[in-house]
């Protein structure tokens, strides 16, 4: 378990060690804090999780629309959050699931760092088929 969060934090830097390569900082992008950056993950059982996790899909799916490449930044955070607290109530057969998911939450980060479009419309599509997926399988 320690090995995974480490590697998912040693990802998570390289992610923010290429933020600076842009044209645009999305890092200096004003936004509103949202509710879900500070959702108390660590808290919440297994069926809250699940929820929250489609509700940061649907955020997603805002962000494409609307172009919000910042928040697909704070998204991605959220996203990782959520699925590391989500790993350990999960079923051993899930956890290739789960860790599918952290790698799409990494694209995301990238997609809005690269302000790109088609790639954050194609990574919307397979976390809401993959999360879909999720949520069957915990039924």
């Amino acid at each position: 378990m320690k090995s995974i969060f480490i590697l998912s934090f040693l990802a998570g830097l390289a992610l923010l060690s290429a933020c600076s390569d842009n044209q645009l900082d999305i890092h200096s992008i004003e936004r509103e804090t949202q509710a879900y950056e500070s959702a108390p993950v660590q808290t919440m059982n297994t069926g809250e999780l699940l929820e929250h996790i489609q509700n940061l899909a649907e955020t997603m799916t805002l962000a494409t629309q609307n172009e919000q490449y910042a928040e697909m930044h704070h998204l991605e955070i959220a996203l990782t959050k959520a699925l590391i607290t989500l790993e350990p109530q999960a079923p051993a057969k899930l956890k290739p699931s789960i860790e599918t998911l952290k790698i799409i939450a990494a694209k995301i980060h990238g997609a809005g760092h690269d302000q790109n479009k088609s790639m954050a419309a194609t990574l919307d599509t397979t976390l809401k088929e993959r999360i879909a997926q999720l949520l069957q399988a915990f039924e």
